[in-house]
């Protein structure tokens, strides 16, 4: 089981710095790497994320502050605020990772890179941002609708028909008043439509939703993750395998995936299964849901199940 914990944990970390990279490298940042050409990039869960493996790959992370610094534009302030708090209250539910000080200044430190001036080497680093590469569909609507919640609504829209100002809120990571604000606002102007029943809320016009991707010029959406929820849940596992006793005690990390199984499952789900903690007893857990991880890391990239042993 050692030899199985050590496998693991060198191979979760290659694969998600390796999802991290592709999806740097369609955001601009020079590297090998192929650039993600599937999945819906969230330039603000990705911030969180890269910095939680800041230590594991400093060449990708000091990249990123040169990003951030060359595009703050594209940067979601009132966004990054809800991950914070959405990081800082999962973690504190953890015992391991109640000290987790970084959670609560991610935030103020991309601030601090953004003031702070230093020798450009963006030149170097950097290529300009294809805003017409589908997966930065995001950062292409916050051009042409600017800064404000409204592109988080469309976005959601474009891929449910359904929802409450609640329900959106929490899956885009924004204040419920300024989420109610707008959808009361596009009721009026006809693009949605207020429902009852078991789905009250609000639901999308499909000649609205029809325009909006005629507008883009989409024939089909890049693929949709809450990347924010995903990357929160990998970096709590990450944080375990770097937290003695956590980092070589499958019974406490089995412990932990059971902990995380139900936001894993909702967040990715669709893209594979999650084996179910109510199949195996104590550290009898640790060894699917590894493998499942990895084949879940492996699939966001597209890549073939391996049958090896982890």
């Amino acid at each position: 089981m050692e030899k199985s914990l050590k496998e693991f944990k060198s191979r979760f970390i290659d694969l998600l710095l390796e999802v991290m990279w592709r999806q740097w490298t369609a955001l601009g940042i020079a590297s090998h790497v192929e650039p993600e050409d599937k999945w819906l990039i969230d330039p603000e869960a990705l911030l969180f994320g890269v910095f939680f493996v800041r230590d594991r790959d400093k060449r990708l992370f000091e990249a990123v502050e040169e990003w951030v610094r060359e595009n703050h534009r594209f940067i979601s302030t009132a966004r990054m605020k809800k991950i914070e708090k959405s990081i800082y209250g999962r973690a504190f539910r953890h015992d391991f990772i109640r000290k987790w000080e970084d959670a609560k200044y991610i935030r103020l430190y991309y601030t601090h890179v953004i003031s702070t001036q230093r020798e450009n080497k963006a030149k170097e680093i950097l290529a300009p941002v294809s805003l017409l590469h589908p997966p930065l569909l995001r950062l292409r609507l916050r051009e042409i609708l600017g800064q404000n919640p409204r592109v988080e609504i469309l976005i959601y829209f474009l891929y449910h028909d359904t929802g409450n100002s609640l329900s959106i809120a929490k899956e885009v990571f924004l204040d419920q008043k300024s989420v109610y604000n707008v959808l009361e606002a596009w009721v009026k102007v006809g693009m949605l439509e207020k429902v009852g029943g078991k789905k009250k809320g609000y639901r999308i016009n499909s000649e609205a939703r029809k325009t909006w991707l005629k507008i883009l010029g989409l024939n089909r959406l890049p693929s949709y993750l809450n990347w924010g929820r995903l990357y929160i849940s990998l970096s709590i596992i990450l944080k375990a395998l770097e937290t003695p006793p956590w980092n070589k005690d499958v019974y406490l990390l089995s412990s932990l995936f059971r902990d995380l199984y139900g936001e894993i499952k909702e967040t990715a789900g669709e893209i594979s299964t999650p084996p179910s903690p109510e199949l195996y007893q104590g550290e009898e857990f640790f060894e699917p849901f590894s493998r499942y991880l990895i084949g879940l890391l492996e699939g966001i990239m597209g890549k073939k199940k391996k049958r090896e042993k982890i």
